[in-house]
Parts: C-alpha cells; sequence; structure tokens
C-alpha cells in the first residue's frame, strides 16, 4: 500500500484529554450529538472529528460486549475493540457506510458482530481462504445486509402484536443469555426452575425466527441469527 493509501485508512486517534486546569479553565465547545443525521453524514464522509464523536460514544459499549463475550479476557477485548475501529474507519473512508439504510450505531454493532465471528471462525479451524485474500474485510453490502438484520432483530425482539411477539419473559430471557447470563443466573432472577428458562428461550428464538422469515430474510442468514442467539 502506498504512503497515501496508508495515511488515508489510519483509524484517527481518540482526541486527546485535556489537563484538569484546562478543563476547569476552558468551556466546552458546543458539539453535536454522536446519533444526530448530521453527525452520521459526516461520520459517512470520514470526516475524523465526527469519528472521533462516535469512538467517544460507543467505544465502552463494545468493550462491555466483548468483555462479556471472551469472559474477562481484557487482551482480547482490547484486541477485537481495535479491529472493530479500524474496519469502521476503513469502511467509511472506502464509502461503504449509508446512512441512509442504518444508524451509526447499527452499522458498528454489524462490523462487531463480523469481527467476532471471525475470532470464533479462527478459534475453531483458522481463517478461511476467502478471509486470508481479502484480510477479512466485508463488503459494502455484506456489512450494509449485516446492519439490516440487527435493525430487524431489534424490531422482531419489541414487537408487541401478533403470534410472534414475545412475552415480558421471554425477552428478558434472550436479552440476559445475550448478556452472558446463564440459564440457571437466569432461573434464580425470574424465580423458576432453569428447565423453564431453556423452554422459554427457546420459544422466543423460535418466534424471532418466524418474525425475520416474514421480513423477508434469508434462510441463512435467519439460522444465523439464531444460531447467536442459542
Amino acid at each position: 500500500m502506498s504512503g497515501r493509501a496508508s495515511a488515508r485508512h489510519r483509524t484517527p486517534s481518540p482526541r486527546s484529554r485535556r489537563t484538569n486546569h484546562e478543563s476547569m479553565s476552558k468551556p466546552e465547545p458546543q458539539r453535536s450529538s454522536p446519533t444526530s443525521a448530521e453527525t452520521a453524514q459526516r461520520f459517512a464522509a470520514a470526516d475524523s472529528e465526527a469519528f472521533a464523536l462516535v469512538h467517544e460514544r460507543f467505544n465502552p459499549g463494545l468493550e462491555s460486549m466483548f468483555r462479556r463475550r471472551s469472559r474477562g479476557d481484557r487482551a482480547l477485548c482490547d484486541d477485537l475493540t481495535q479491529q472493530v475501529w479500524a474496519l469502521v474507519w476503513r469502511a467509511v473512508c472506502e464509502r461503504r457506510y449509508d446512512p441512509k439504510r442504518a444508524a451509526v450505531s447499527t452499522f458498528i454493532y454489524a462490523v462487531a458482530h463480523n469481527i467476532w465471528r471471525r475470532h470464533l471462525q479462527h478459534e475453531s479451524r483458522g481463517p478461511s481462504p476467502a478471509v486470508e485474500r481479502d484480510g477479512g474485510s466485508p463488503s459494502a453490502a455484506a456489512l450494509l445486509s449485516q446492519a439490516e438484520l440487527l435493525d430487524a432483530l431489534r424490531a422482531c425482539l419489541h414487537q408487541k402484536d401478533g403470534s410472534n411477539a414475545l412475552t415480558d419473559e421471554e425477552r428478558a430471557i434472550l436479552i440476559g443469555a445475550a448478556h452472558g447470563r446463564s440459564e440457571r443466573a437466569l432461573a434464580a432472577e425470574l424465580n423458576c426452575a432453569a428447565s423453564t428458562v431453556h423452554a422459554r428461550r427457546q420459544s422466543a428464538i423460535a418466534k424471532v425466527r418466524r418474525c425475520l422469515k416474514l421480513k423477508g430474510f434469508s434462510p441463512e442468514s435467519v439460522e444465523q441469527i439464531a444460531a447467536d442467539l442459542e
């Protein structure tokens, strides 16, 4: 890669911290919300200030997610989080993010989902030839498709009407499991048997599967999400 291309894809450093004296003596400038439409447009155009705002807003959540999934492996958590931001920055530099198709948050977590799946694949059987050829960087279509799938999953989880609507307990079980809590721990919280939690979790997954199919997602995408919820 040439020096110019390398610089273009270099992830911006998080904004430097002020000293306590500077923070007290200078008023904070008015900043855009990391989730505003204006910030999303600037972020999509690879604006470094917008990227810093988004990084500040979503980095703690990414670290928390990877910490749960890696069972507290701090080094792995840091490595995966850095991979996410490097790929996000590369994606916006290459105009692979369209704010009209996905929210900034959904896009970032779609990238994180891909990074986590790639890690699991590497751990289980090593990187596939396709991943080795392209460095594991998914296409714009793949990233946006993943973002749309995550948006649809969120809608299915919070659907209130119809035969595929989750009960409050089913929703709590799926969300709790996604945050790393065991069925035994959830059973204690809900004051029921672990076998009951398992049955309701399976019922919830079946409803999500049907909901996503009705939204037109491919069987492969639906089964990918269902496997992640297992």
